[in-house]
Protein backbone atom coordinates (compact mmCIF):
# COMPACT_ATOMS: atom_id res chain seq x y z
CA UNK A 1 0.00 0.00 0.00
CA UNK A 2 2.47 2.84 0.95
CA UNK A 3 4.69 1.60 -2.60
CA UNK A 4 1.60 2.69 -3.98
CA UNK A 5 0.82 5.84 -2.21
CA UNK A 6 4.71 7.27 -2.54
CA UNK A 7 3.63 7.28 -6.32
CA UNK A 8 0.48 8.68 -5.68
CA UNK A 9 2.64 11.86 -5.04
CA UNK A 10 5.35 12.10 -7.65
CA UNK A 11 3.26 10.25 -10.46
CA UNK A 12 5.42 10.34 -14.06
CA UNK A 13 2.41 11.56 -15.56
CA UNK A 14 2.26 14.80 -13.40
CA UNK A 15 5.43 16.03 -14.58
CA UNK A 16 5.37 17.32 -17.75
CA UNK A 17 8.00 18.44 -20.71
CA UNK A 18 8.30 22.36 -21.24
CA UNK A 19 9.54 21.65 -25.01
CA UNK A 20 9.80 20.16 -27.73
CA UNK A 21 6.32 20.61 -28.78
CA UNK A 22 5.88 16.94 -30.17
CA UNK A 23 7.38 15.41 -26.76
CA UNK A 24 4.47 18.00 -25.11
CA UNK A 25 1.77 17.00 -27.44
CA UNK A 26 2.20 13.38 -26.67
CA UNK A 27 2.03 13.45 -23.07
CA UNK A 28 -1.01 15.22 -23.39
CA UNK A 29 -2.49 13.07 -25.14
CA UNK A 30 -1.22 10.21 -23.31
CA UNK A 31 -1.85 11.37 -19.80
CA UNK A 32 -4.32 13.64 -19.93
CA UNK A 33 -7.32 10.98 -20.55
CA UNK A 34 -6.26 8.96 -17.33
CA UNK A 35 -5.69 12.23 -14.90
CA UNK A 36 -9.43 13.10 -16.19
CA UNK A 37 -11.00 9.62 -15.22
CA UNK A 38 -8.90 10.10 -11.97
CA UNK A 39 -10.63 13.36 -11.02
CA UNK A 40 -13.85 12.56 -12.63
CA UNK A 41 -14.32 8.98 -10.82
CA UNK A 42 -11.92 9.14 -7.39
CA UNK A 43 -12.74 13.12 -7.08
CA UNK A 44 -8.58 12.95 -7.29
CA UNK A 45 -7.22 16.07 -9.52
CA UNK A 46 -3.85 15.53 -9.57
CA UNK A 47 -1.48 18.58 -10.24
CA UNK A 48 0.57 18.62 -13.21
CA UNK A 49 3.93 20.83 -13.27
CA UNK A 50 6.89 21.18 -16.30
CA UNK A 51 9.83 20.07 -15.63
CA UNK A 52 11.58 19.03 -12.80
CA UNK A 53 10.48 20.75 -10.16
CA UNK A 54 8.41 19.03 -7.33
CA UNK A 55 5.00 19.54 -7.33
CA UNK A 56 2.55 18.87 -4.57
CA UNK A 57 -0.42 17.67 -4.19
CA UNK A 58 -3.52 17.93 -2.97
CA UNK A 59 -4.21 16.39 0.63
CA UNK A 60 -7.73 15.67 -0.32
CA UNK A 61 -6.52 14.34 -3.48
CA UNK A 62 -3.83 11.72 -1.79
CA UNK A 63 -6.93 10.79 0.53
CA UNK A 64 -8.84 9.89 -1.80
CA UNK A 65 -6.13 7.99 -4.01
CA UNK A 66 -5.70 6.01 -0.27
CA UNK A 67 -8.87 4.75 -0.14
CA UNK A 68 -9.10 3.22 -3.49
CA UNK A 69 -6.35 1.57 -2.43
CA UNK A 70 -7.70 0.29 0.74
CA UNK A 71 -10.86 -0.97 -0.68
CA UNK A 72 -8.79 -3.15 -3.23
CA UNK A 73 -8.05 -6.78 -2.04
CA UNK A 74 -3.97 -7.77 -1.29
CA UNK A 75 -3.09 -9.49 -5.06
CA UNK A 76 -5.28 -6.42 -6.04
CA UNK A 77 -2.45 -4.00 -4.57
CA UNK A 78 0.21 -6.33 -6.07
CA UNK A 79 -1.53 -6.20 -9.58
CA UNK A 80 -1.09 -2.43 -9.08
CA UNK A 81 2.22 -2.54 -7.53
CA UNK A 82 3.52 -4.26 -10.22
CA UNK A 83 2.79 -1.73 -12.97
CA UNK A 84 3.41 1.45 -11.12
CA UNK A 85 6.74 0.53 -10.04
CA UNK A 86 7.06 0.54 -13.64
CA UNK A 87 5.76 3.34 -14.78
CA UNK A 88 6.64 5.46 -11.73
CA UNK A 89 2.86 6.33 -11.72
CA UNK A 90 0.10 5.51 -9.64
CA UNK A 91 -2.55 6.58 -11.93
CA UNK A 92 -1.45 4.76 -15.31
CA UNK A 93 -2.48 1.14 -12.55
CA UNK A 94 -5.39 2.30 -11.68
CA UNK A 95 -6.72 3.51 -15.45
CA UNK A 96 -5.57 -0.40 -16.45
CA UNK A 97 -7.44 -1.26 -13.37
CA UNK A 98 -10.79 0.41 -14.41
CA UNK A 99 -10.29 -0.62 -18.02
CA UNK A 100 -9.91 2.63 -19.16
CA UNK A 101 -6.36 1.15 -21.01
CA UNK A 102 -5.78 -1.84 -21.84
CA UNK A 103 -2.10 -3.36 -21.44
CA UNK A 104 -0.67 -1.74 -24.43
CA UNK A 105 -2.18 1.57 -24.07
CA UNK A 106 -0.62 1.04 -20.08
CA UNK A 107 2.76 0.51 -21.59
CA UNK A 108 2.91 2.99 -24.60
CA UNK A 109 1.31 5.34 -21.55
CA UNK A 110 4.49 4.47 -19.53
CA UNK A 111 6.89 4.70 -22.25
CA UNK A 112 6.03 8.21 -23.89
CA UNK A 113 9.24 9.52 -22.79
CA UNK A 114 11.37 6.80 -23.65
CA UNK A 115 9.68 6.34 -26.62
CA UNK A 116 9.90 9.94 -28.03
CA UNK A 117 14.07 9.86 -27.56
CA UNK A 118 14.05 6.67 -29.25
CA UNK A 119 12.27 8.50 -32.13
CA UNK A 120 14.95 11.03 -31.97
CA UNK A 121 17.94 9.31 -31.13
CA UNK A 122 17.09 5.82 -31.87
CA UNK A 123 16.36 2.47 -30.83
CA UNK A 124 19.02 0.24 -30.00
CA UNK A 125 18.52 -3.60 -29.94
CA UNK A 126 20.28 -5.71 -27.67
CA UNK A 127 21.58 -2.87 -25.73
CA UNK A 128 18.76 -2.61 -22.95
CA UNK A 129 15.78 -0.83 -25.38
CA UNK A 130 14.17 -3.94 -26.29
CA UNK A 131 14.74 -5.46 -23.32
CA UNK A 132 13.30 -2.58 -20.99
CA UNK A 133 9.78 -2.63 -23.66
CA UNK A 134 9.53 -6.36 -23.19
CA UNK A 135 10.17 -6.25 -19.36
CA UNK A 136 7.15 -3.25 -19.47
CA UNK A 137 4.81 -5.76 -21.98
CA UNK A 138 5.25 -9.02 -19.02
CA UNK A 139 4.99 -6.84 -16.30
CA UNK A 140 1.65 -5.03 -17.49
CA UNK A 141 0.05 -8.02 -19.13
CA UNK A 142 0.35 -9.95 -16.15
CA UNK A 143 -0.95 -7.60 -13.69
CA UNK A 144 -3.91 -6.64 -16.43
CA UNK A 145 -5.35 -10.38 -16.39
CA UNK A 146 -4.80 -10.17 -12.50
CA UNK A 147 -7.20 -7.44 -12.97
CA UNK A 148 -9.16 -8.88 -14.80
CA UNK A 149 -9.55 -12.20 -12.36
CA UNK A 150 -10.27 -10.04 -9.59
CA UNK A 151 -13.13 -7.99 -11.59
CA UNK A 152 -14.84 -11.16 -12.38
CA UNK A 153 -15.86 -11.83 -8.86
CA UNK A 154 -14.48 -9.13 -6.51
CA UNK A 155 -16.43 -10.33 -3.53
CA UNK A 156 -14.52 -13.57 -3.67
CA UNK A 157 -10.84 -12.08 -3.90
CA UNK A 158 -11.75 -9.40 -0.98
CA UNK A 159 -12.07 -6.40 -2.95
CA UNK A 160 -14.28 -4.03 -0.61
CA UNK A 161 -16.98 -2.71 -2.76
CA UNK A 162 -18.43 0.41 -2.24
Amino acid sequence: EEKMMAMAGTDTVCYRAEKPESLVGAQERAWDPLLAHVAANYGAKLRTTQGIMAVEQDEGAIAALRAVVERECDLGVVAMEAVASAAKSFVIPLALRDGVVDAEEAVAAMRVDEDFQARVYGFVEGMGHDVDVADAKVRVTAAALVMRLIDADPVAYGRKLE
